[in-house]
C-alpha cells in the first residue's frame, strides 16, 4: 500500500524536475510536491478526528436504528458497520 504512492510520486517528480530552466533550486517542483504533502497531512487529520469521534460515538452506546432488534451474531456480520467494531487511532 506504501510502495504505490511513492512510485507515483517518484513518476510525478521526474516530470516535475526536468531540465526547463528552473534548476538548480526547481521551486515549481518543489512547490508542487509540498502542497501535496500539506493535503496529505490536512486529509490523515481529518479522517483521525473523524474516525476518533466515530469510536467515542459507539463506546457512548449510540447504535444505528437499523441494528435494533439484531443478535450479537448478526452484528458481527455487519463488519465495520458493527457497533463493537473500534477504528484503529
Amino acid at each position: 500500500m506504501v510502495s504505490q504512492p511513492l512510485t507515483g510520486d517518484q513518476i510525478r517528480a521526474n516530470a516535475l524536475h526536468s531540465p526547463t530552466g528552473d534548476g538548480p533550486r526547481y521551486s515549481k517542483g518543489h512547490a508542487v510536491s509540498l502542497s501535496l504533502v500539506g493535503l496529505g497531512a490536512a486529509l490523515y487529520g481529518f479522517l483521525w478526528l473523524w474516525l476518533s469521534r466515530e469510536n467515542k460515538a459507539r463506546d457512548g452506546g449510540k447504535t444505528d436504528p437499523r441494528h435494533e432488534g439484531l443478535s450479537d451474531d448478526e452484528l458481527r456480520e455487519l463488519g465495520d458497520e458493527s457497533p463493537h467494531f473500534r477504528y484503529i487511532t
